[in-house]
């Protein structure tokens, strides 16, 4: 009897497990085959391994996967009131309004996560290929039907701790669909440089303190929007 792990070639993580019960079947033979798709989309079928035989004999060889997941936080940054996230086809948090985020959610490595305006169909479906027991960031943003903006899920990784007790890790995603590249000042210094929509900004440990943020077009000092960031307590 085996336990078949399928990897990626050169890596030793299992993107798919399956038992294979040979100890009663000495002396026949047969043909394993992947069938189905790593990310299937909701007409799709689900990556398997089927054991074929020459008698004509098949049988979908059971799943041994031990649970391969990763966290992710969902952050809802379309302007779209209030969506449903589904989970490859099937509905898994409800009710998420515009600007709210999840907390940490399990999802398996491989799957499709769908976005629909509460209790209507879904919109727009993104598969996910994601590392297991990492940790990640996917925010919703974008415009359904904008071609210069269009609705995207955007991944990041996730640090869910700083790297001492007197700082704070931030990450900034320039989410703003009509706004161009940007820089950041904290306190009067630059924070952030020539971020553009749609991408983040690496990790930075920032001392816990409290902050004036000025946002400004790239390349000026002149602040489109302030906003205080009380970080002393986080």
């Amino acid at each position: 009897d085996y336990t078949i792990d399928v990897t990626a070639h050169g890596t030793m993580t299992a993107v798919a497990s399956f038992t294979a019960p040979l100890a009663s079947q000495g002396g026949g033979s047969g043909v394993v085959y992947a069938s189905g798709f790593l990310a299937p989309t909701t007409t799709d079928s689900a990556f398997t391994l089927i054991l074929a035989t020459p008698s004509g004999y098949t049988v979908e060889l059971p799943s041994a996967e031990t649970a391969l997941t990763a966290q992710v936080q969902i952050i809802h940054n379309s302007p779209y009131p209030v969506v449903d996230i589904y989970v490859d086809g099937t509905v898994a948090i409800e009710q998420v309004a515009y600007r709210a985020c999840t907390g940490l959610v399990e999802l398996p490595i491989n799957t499709s996560v769908g976005i629909a305006p509460t209790g209507g169909d879904v919109i727009a479906e993104f598969p996910f290929t994601l590392a297991s027991n990492e940790t990640y960031v996917v925010t919703a943003s974008g415009i359904i039907g904008n071609t210069d903006t269009p609705f995207d899920l955007i991944a990041s990784g996730l640090d869910t701790v700083a790297e001492n007790d007197r700082s704070f890790a931030l990450k900034v995603l320039h989410g703003a669909t009509d706004a161009p590249a940007v820089d950041i000042y904290a306190n009067g210094s630059l924070l952030v440089e020539n971020l553009s929509y749609g991408d983040y900004a690496g990790y930075l440990q920032v001392p816990a303190a409290d902050y004036t943020i000025d946002v400004t077009a790239h390349g000026t000092m002149t602040a489109v929007a302030s906003f205080t960031a009380p970080l002393a307590s986080q």
